[in-house]
């Protein structure tokens, strides 16, 4: 058979397995069709092109676990016996060139297995492909050898740790979330590539190759296997018809398609919904399962191997005991027996930061406890005023809301932002839904109490750290986007339901003020500084008047940076941030009757550290004359304690031609100055 013919062929078969997939629907019927289509086709061309049978030619990647989607690669390992002969090498060159005739992109490798331990060192991605391989033609002995010689040599502690870490650095690249408006769905928080990361665990593991055999192994629930069965299917299905309908290996639900996707899918839309607005909370509620059962059963597999009983830890507080870096329930019961310990969890977690795991009986009890956070759960006076300790605590604030939001308990105390949660954003700016944005503000925000962050951007840095009451800025952050969705303008609407909120949880009225005010008014400060012309003194003076407080607008300054911030990657600019710059200080101003101090803290960390020393008053000149040269950031960054140790070290050298190295004495012994010429 010529290539032509193999050619036509395999791309006649693909067309009559599309054909039947959009009747009916059948993924896994599919997936595996269209591999051993694949099989035949690769087996067509290597015996045209006469393969020595010295070679075993291996599927990896999905194709290897047989399940090769309308567009992915054709992923190949060329497996080379010893002695192999320049010919071999020739005659694989010519096969892989005739591969690509398929129309499919060809990723492929060609090793001896001694070249595959060597690259299984330096690189995961061998030994996952290990775990999926499958022989399609050649030395079925050279094959075995392989398996076993890559099973033997894999550490599961290390090849765990290696995919825990992979999978925590991809989801950074995709700013830890599952919710941006152009998901990809494979690559994304909540996409197939968790689901892919568990199945490699578990079968490093032994513990399974499907999600029914884990179920049989006891390593998940009745209720998890089937979740997992349904949301792998899901994200199947909708591959295969991204695929199917670009006609190209597309793997982001870009807007273009959502409409179309959501019409091939059979979903209907409801009153003020399009059926892709549909789809797409069906896609983040998804994420959102595969996310937390994820966390599940990646802590239940490295639980399983440390063999150390849950129950046996360290008591922190009623109900919860630690582990290490983990923090577990007494007893799987405890949120059942009382429910207000729910909250109790990420209070914990945010105020002892050394404790930033969770156990997997604790991660399966906020899995199963929907049922317990109803609207008496809501309005417990207890659960109220745990939220508002969290949101008033001095560090994890966005980390405790996030967690919240991940396993849905804030939408569940916050009836409002649970309108929110998965909801999209039809614009040309925003990147995220809804409540996905309003968390990254927060983070932003967040960032902002960091001293190590001061460099980026020194003035918002330096107005938060100098802030009292910072908690009222978090909770106006978390609901100034909370009349989305509802028509009419929701800057207003917003407003009338954080009051409401104020009231409920018996925040003083001098705060509830403060709050609805930065809801209600949290888009003008940007409006002003972008469409007005800020140089003139009426407009400074009609923003100042509206503002009236030196605090509302540094509040308001800190809420405008973050929210166009948590819009999208590429909406914050340097002109925008020298604008609103700008506007702060004029407003400032006007405000003050005079010239802002542009070093609010800067000034009063530098008495404190001259307080501590005894500097005689020309010394004194001298390190303020030296200080000057330093921005807003050193000052940030260095403790009061630092700075007056840099100042002692620094000061009988200001005048010196030469550069020195100090080191700080640890205890017993001596400092050490070092000049280097």
């Amino acid at each position: 058979m010529e290539i032509n013919e193999i050619v036509k062929k395999f791309k006649d078969q693909r067309e009559v397995l599309a054909k039947k997939f959009l009747a009916d629907v059948d993924a896994d019927a599919y997936l595996s069709a269209h591999a051993k289509a694949a099989d035949k086709a690769v087996l067509a061309i290597l015996k045209l092109n006469q393969l020595s049978e010295d070679v075993a030619v291996v599927a990896v990647g999905g194709y290897g676990r047989e399940q090769q989607f309308p567009y992915s690669d054709l992923d190949l390992l060329f497996l080379l016996p010893d002695g192999v002969r320049d010919k071999d090498l020739k005659t694989i060159s010519d096969a892989i060139g005739n591969l690509w005739s398929l129309g499919l992109t060809v990723g492929y490798s060609v090793r001896s297995i001694e070249e595959c331990l060597e690259q299984a060192e330096v690189d995961i991605t061998a030994q996952t492909a290990m775990l999926e391989s499958r022989l399609i033609a050649g030395n079925e002995e050279l094959f075995k050898t392989y398996s076993e010689t890559m099973e033997k040599n894999l550490n599961l502690k290390k090849f765990y740790r290696a995919k825990f870490i992979e999978q925590q650095q991809r989801h950074l690249k995709y700013h830890e979330s599952s919710y941006a408006l152009e998901p990809n769905i494979k690559e994304a928080p909540g996409g197939l590539r968790d689901l892919n990361i568990l199945i490699w665990v578990l079968r490093a593991a032994r513990l399974g190759n499907t999600w029914q055999e884990v179920f049989e192994k006891g390593l998940i629930t009745r209720r998890e296997c089937e979740l997992l069965e349904s949301v792998t299917k899901s994200l199947y299905r909708l591959r295969i018809h991204m695929h199917l309908l670009t006609n190209r290996h597309e793997d982001r639900l870009i807007f273009e398609i959502q409409e179309p996707l959501a019409k091939a899918l059979g979903i209907v839309g409801t009153v003020g919904r399009r059926p892709s607005e549909v789809m797409m909370q069906h896609f983040y509620i998804n994420a959102k399962t595969i996310g937390q059962l994820n966390s599940i059963i990646l802590q239940a597999i490295k639980e399983r191997y440390s063999k150390e009983p849950e129950q046996t830890g360290e008591p922190i507080c009623s109900g919860f005991v630690r582990q290490g870096d983990v923090l577990g329930l007494e007893s799987p019961d405890v949120f059942v027996k009382n429910p207000e310990r729910i909250l109790e969890a990420f209070l914990i977690q945010e105020r002892h930061p050394d404790i930033p795991m969770k156990s997997s009986r604790l991660y399966r009890a906020l899995f199963e406890v929907h049922s317990l956070m109803n609207k008496e759960w809501a309005e417990n006076p207890v659960n109220r005023q745990t939220f508002l300790k969290i949101i008033q605590g001095r560090r994890g604030v966005w980390h405790a809301l996030e967690e919240m939001n991940r396993w849905g308990v804030l939408g569940k105390l916050l009836p409002s932002f649970n309108r929110i949660v998965g909801q999209m954003q039809h614009d040309l700016f925003h990147a995220y839904t809804v409540d996905q944005h309003t968390l990254l503000a927060i983070r932003y925000l967040r960032n902002f109490t960091h001293s190590e962050n001061a460099h980026e951007l020194p003035l918002c840095t330096e107005l938060m750290m100098a802030m009292k009451g910072s908690w009222r800025l978090v909770l106006a952050l978390l609901y100034h986007d909370i009349g989305k969705g509802r028509g009419g303008d929701h800057s207003k609407i917003g407003a009338e339901i954080v009051r409401q909120m104020c009231r409920d949880f018996e925040i003083a009225d001098e705060d509830a003020d403060y709050i609805e005010f930065l809801v209600r008014e949290h888009l003008t400060m940007s409006m002003v500084a972008q469409k007005q012309d800020i140089s003139d003194p009426e407009v400074i003076e009609n923003f100042a008047k509206k503002v009236g407080t030196m605090e509302r607008l540094v509040s308001l300054y800190l809420l405008t940076v973050c929210d166009i911030r948590a819009t999208g990657p590429k909406i914050w600019n340097a002109w925008k941030a020298q604008l609103l710059e700008d506007l702060f200080y004029s407003t400032a101003r006007f405000l003050k009757g005079k010239g802002i101090d542009r070093d609010l803290l800067v000034s009063r960390r530098r008495k404190d550290a001259l307080r501590l020393t005894r500097f005689t008053p020309e010394q004194r000149d001298r390190i303020n004359k030296f200080w000057d040269n330093f921005d807003v950031a050193y000052f940030m960054k260095h403790s009061v304690r630092n700075i007056v140790w840099h100042a002692k070290v620094l000061l009988p050298h200001l005048d010196s031609p030469k550069s020195f190295v100090a080191s700080r004495p640890l205890r017993g012994m001596e400092p050490h100055t070092k000049f280097l010429s």
